[in-house]
């Protein structure tokens, strides 16, 4: 009865670490350009990252892509967590922060036939016109800065298009994604050449994971995915991912 009892405890035991080995972890993401999306290679290398460092621990990843509004939403809404969020004040009061894992940062762009100088003072954009998208926390940034033309696009392909048709002076966006996308999408009027990337960036844009405070297990989860970080940079994966994919 003991060895019966016994073996029944150890298929339990067993049963049970499979299925913690097996926990997924639901991410929302937006398709972003050169970082992240759902028909990139491996998803892109945020989602490379990010799986990676889950997989060290012991955790699967399910990754959903939606406008950033709506992907953005389920984390606040506790649904999901959220890959590739920025740094803000009003988000660190709402969410735990994992460490960060990409810096993208945000440019300014513009057609090279426009002749205005930026020196990175953002309220000399005051009386010009800048596309972003939607939700991004440039909004706020520029709004607050007295940019009052900031008009909100659901995607950064949009946005360049709009570029290119003259719709805006300038547009708000990361430079590896806004370059894939105007070398690759079909659907754009236009080339690298005929645009010009403002120095300084408008700001450093650290990503990170992000999961809501009152979600179940949401610090535990982040706690997770750090130490699955630090694993991967330990290792030499992290340093791999970052070269082949030319992050940083």
């Amino acid at each position: 009865m003991m060895k019966k009892l016994t073996l029944t405890m150890s298929v339990f035991l067993m049963i049970c670490s499979t299925q913690a080995i097996a926990e997924s972890v639901k991410i929302s993401t937006l398709n972003w350009g050169y970082y992240v999306g759902e028909t990139l290679t491996d998803n892109g290398p945020h989602a490379v990252i990010v799986r990676e460092a889950f997989k060290e621990v012991g955790k699967n990843v399910e990754f959903s892509f939606y406008p950033w509004k709506r992907a953005h939403n389920n984390a606040l809404t506790k649904k999901t967590l959220l890959i590739s969020a920025s740094d803000t004040k009003e988000r660190r009061e709402i969410f735990f922060y994992s460490e960060p894992y990409d810096n993208a940062a945000s440019y300014l762009i513009g057609l090279k036939k426009n002749t205005f100088k930026f020196n990175g003072n953002v309220e000399s954009l005051k009386n010009y016109s800048i596309g972003v998208l939607s939700g991004h926390y440039l909004v706020k940034m520029l709004q607050d800065a007295g940019v009052n033309d900031v008009i909100e696009v659901s995607n950064d392909i949009q946005n360049i298009k709009m570029l290119f048709a003259g719709r805006f002076d300038f547009i708000a966006v990361s430079k590896k994604p806004a370059t894939a996308i105007i070398n690759n999408e079909p659907s754009i009027n236009g080339t690298v050449e005929q645009v010009v990337f403002y120095n300084p960036p408008l700001r450093d844009n650290p990503v990170h994971l992000i999961a809501h405070k009152d979600m179940a297990k949401s610090k535990e989860i982040i706690s997770a995915f750090n130490k699955g970080l630090q694993i991967i940079k330990d290792n030499g994966t992290y340093d791999h991912i970052i070269k082949k994919y030319d992050l940083l």
